[in-house]
């Protein structure tokens, strides 16, 4: 069986009934194709093939192989934690406003400053402090007050918008 899959994967991991690996490349190492076991597989996770192959039969004695489990696994090595998706936006925040932020304290140079998801931050001041990193997760909009004819500068280091 060959199935398309076009998400951005670093592994896909295949597992027995028993919770026990098939190693990838399985599908391809067999010599023949009647020596295949339910879960035998291969993964061609390249950007241009972005493909699995993997066996299924019923023939396995132990039963184990009867139920594979098979795990898309997004990021292995230095992973964003998850935002919560479909969040829905909370009332209105100003950036220049302390209660906006946890301890009623404005952001400062060289923080690490979070976005939380359902928050709505207007982004009120014309330059920001130099922040260490800056993950939005909610929602981030620039105020636009047409005759003002201001720039609004965000500045950081890194920039993450999962929002």
């Amino acid at each position: 069986m060959m199935t398309n899959h076009t998400d951005v994967r670093q592994a896909v991991n295949f597992t027995t009934k028993s919770n026990v690996q098939i190693m990838n490349g399985t599908y391809t190492s067999q010599l023949a194709i009647q020596n295949l076991s339910s879960g035998d597989n291969i993964v061609y996770n390249d950007t241009a093939t972005r493909e699995i192959w993997f066996a299924v039969d019923a023939k396995d004695p132990t039963g184990d192989r009867n139920v594979i489990n098979i795990k898309g696994i997004a990021c292995l090595y230095n992973c964003v934690p998850e935002v919560p998706k479909n969040i829905p936006l909370g009332s209105i925040k100003y950036w220049s406003n302390k209660t906006t932020w946890p301890n009623e304290t404005l952001p400062k140079d060289g923080d690490d400053v979070v976005i939380k998801a359902g928050d709505n931050i207007v982004l009120d001041l014309e330059q920001t402090p130099i922040l260490n990193s800056l993950s939005i997760q909610g929602g981030l909009t620039f105020y636009n007050e047409p005759l003002a004819m201001k720039n609004l500068e965000l500045r950081a280091s890194k920039i993450s918008n999962y929002g």
